[in-house]
């Protein structure tokens, strides 16, 4: 019995794992077909079991993307000004936040983190309209700032970052305070290397998230100028070609690079979180 379950497992996790890479592997070798076996294999008339290498390969789609298309590039550069600068704020605000939530006491802390849970549960659905509201009376509508102030104050950062401080032992964070009072040395020397692998995997899913975002651009932006990747794609998927195809590869590197790069604090980060 034993011998047929160590048999099984891998199976069942090799099938999973084909059919999860499968659509990738797909888009990858739609992206280079040519535009005739392009149409030959996704026609609306013929759809067809993709290949899984096309007959001639080319890689003129990429050329066309990013030496021809500005509004691709704009668009590239839009995505990755929103999600750093997200990222960057979320992490200068929601760190101390944390700390606060999860190592001082003081009156209301409990249902101040509750609070947290709570905002963080809710779907954007919920909070579409108030959201609109704010956002058209602050006069940020069709800028980039529509989507990056509501997003610096998200409450998942600060509650991954308070339930991985949390699990620091007290008597660190005391024994610092003995040799200095400022809270500068106690951030600089202890808080931030030990918390490390969580900061990592919180910005990296925050990055993510917001690398993926289309509601929010679908609601506040108009103007196509001002358009992330994501929301290019969006409205590109209702002609998709070979060149959508490859838009759609070159969406996936900068999250492909985040994981190469920061895998092990990820990893890490997720594993060593215990929520109490």
């Amino acid at each position: 019995m034993k011998s047929f379950l160590r048999l099984l497992c891998p199976l069942l996790l090799g099938l999973c794992s084909i059919v999860f890479l499968a659509p990738l592997l797909f888009v990858l070798t739609g992206s280079l077909m040519r535009p005739n076996e392009f149409a030959h294999t996704y026609g609306a008339n013929a759809l067809r079991f993709p290949a899984l290498v096309p007959r001639l390969a080319s890689p003129a789609q990429y050329t066309a993307l990013l030496l021809n298309t500005p509004s691709f590039l704009n668009a590239y550069w839009n995505s990755l000004l929103i999600a750093s600068v997200i990222c960057a704020c979320q992490l200068f605000f929601a760190l101390p936040c944390a700390y606060g939530l999860s190592k001082l006491r003081f009156r209301g802390r409990r249902p101040l983190l509750f609070t947290y849970v709570v905002m963080m549960m809710l779907p954007f659905q919920v909070t579409m309209l108030p959201m609109y509201q704010l956002v058209k009376a602050l006069n940020l509508l069709d800028s980039r700032w529509s989507l990056i102030i509501p997003e610096i104050f998200a409450p998942f950062t600060v509650f991954f970052l308070a339930q991985f401080l949390h699990r620091l032992p007290n008597e660190l964070i005391e024994a610092v305070r003995l040799e200095s009072s400022s809270p500068f040395v106690l951030y600089r020397h202890l808080i931030v290397p030990l918390s490390m692998p969580g900061i990592v995997s919180s910005i990296v899913l925050s990055f993510v998230e917001t690398w993926n975002m289309v509601e929010k651009p679908l609601l506040y932006l108009s103007d196509m100028r001002t358009y992330p990747l994501s929301m290019l794609l969006y409205e590109a998927g209702n002609r998709a070609t070979a060149t959508t195809l490859a838009g759609c590869v070159l969406y996936l590197v900068p999250v492909l690079l985040l994981w190469n790069c920061f895998k092990d604090d990820i990893c890490t980060g997720i594993a060593q979180l215990q929520i109490k």
